[in-house]
């Protein structure tokens, strides 16, 4: 090591006289450099906190806790963000059956400028890399987890107070979780660089594009590469949408989607709240529906789940809209009607699951 460093400094001195300089030192000092390993991957869907055997952990407690773990987990929809914005990720896809990379779509307005239009879609020209949650869906969640805390800690004295210790026992579980939750966020995902989970590594710009009919669609999407140490593959659910939240109940589930009693045929809310993408729906079928409304009429019924507005219900019939956008042509879109004002195409780019 020391005939290294006196080579090292010979040549040192050699290039530095050349520019002209006469007094100088050069000085080796030895340290060691190792890497950290800390990558932290997303949260697994279920709490992994034990029950006390002494007050086993309620099942309607442990159910309670997911609307907080979700924003943290893989489950779709994901809350995502880049340097553009922040939206949602809709679909996992990998790569071919024996590949290891694993894609997850989103939106091109997610990722890159809607005013850019540059052809360039590929990783070598973008880079960017991205989060989830992003610093909005982050805020959101965490707050969600403090006012469980704050909410929940005074109504357990008062239902003990009238002798509700069951309800009290439970509300105790489920505040008592929500602070570990809040320690475990804020120590592993508290940073910034520890949510990032891949980057961009196709993104083309949106455009008005012609299927095999020639009718003119709105192009708008981008693949991000994952990171593949921040998932865990074990325990990964794949492309399973969460229609738990807050706001939805099975009994609600059962009435937006099948309303008509004729297409239940033992239909049930999915099992942990998460319902499985099995398919893509065919454009014929868009067209042609065959679900029935509560009055007998043809549509079919989707739901998503989004950053902005979480679980949301909505029909098709067939009809199209215009896209107004500034592009040379108007596109069309298959128009998707929300029970309600908030949903469910809403700001965020999603998948609708039928």
């Amino acid at each position: 090591m020391f005939e290294d460093a006196r080579t090292a400094a010979a040549a040192a001195t050699v290039l530095l006289e050349s520019f002209g300089l006469k007094e100088f030192e050069i000085g080796f000092h030895k340290s060691i450099v190792t890497h950290s390993n800390s990558n932290p991957k997303m949260l697994s869907y279920y709490s992994p906190d034990p029950p006390d055997p002494l007050r086993p952990l309620r099942p309607s407690t442990k159910d309670s806790m997911l609307d907080l773990r979700k924003p943290f987990t893989p489950i779709l929809g994901l809350p995502i963000s880049s340097p553009i914005g922040e939206g949602t990720g809709a679909l996992y896809l990998r790569e071919s059956e024996g590949s290891n990379r694993i894609y997850l779509l989103t939106c091109s307005h997610v990722v890159r400028p809607e005013n850019d239009k540059l052809s360039s879609s590929h990783r070598k020209d973008l880079h960017d890399k991205i989060s989830a949650p992003g610093p909005t869906g982050y805020q959101k969640a965490i707050q969600r987890i403090e006012t469980t805390i704050q909410k929940g800690s005074p109504k357990v004295a008062n239902l003990q107070l009238v002798g509700k210790t069951a309800k009290a026992e439970a509300l105790k579980q489920k505040v008592r979780l929500a602070r570990n939750l809040r320690i475990e966020i804020q120590k592993n995902l508290g940073d910034p660089e520890a949510r990032v989970m891949g980057e961009v590594t196709y993104a083309p710009p949106m455009r008005a594009s012609a299927d095999s009919t020639g009718s003119i669609y709105l192009e708008d999407w981008a693949l991000i590469e994952l990171d593949n140490d921040k998932f865990n593959w074990t325990t990964f659910k794949g492309n399973q949408v969460y229609v738990r939240f807050a706001n939805v109940k099975p009994e609600l589930y059962l009435d937006m989607m099948y309303p008509n009693e004729n297409n239940r045929h033992n239909r049930v809310f999915p099992a942990n709240g998460l319902l499985q993408v099995a398919n893509v729906i065919s454009k014929e079928d868009f067209y042609n529906p065959q679900h029935l409304d509560k009055n007998g009429n043809k549509c079919m019924f989707v739901l998503k789940n989004g950053l902005t507005t979480h679980t949301t219900f909505g029909c098709t019939t067939g009809m199209e809209s215009i896209i107004c956008n500034g592009l040379d042509v108007e596109p069309k879109a298959i128009a998707i009607y929300p029970y309600s004002d908030e949903g469910p195409p809403g700001p965020s780019p999603t998948v609708a699951v039928a």
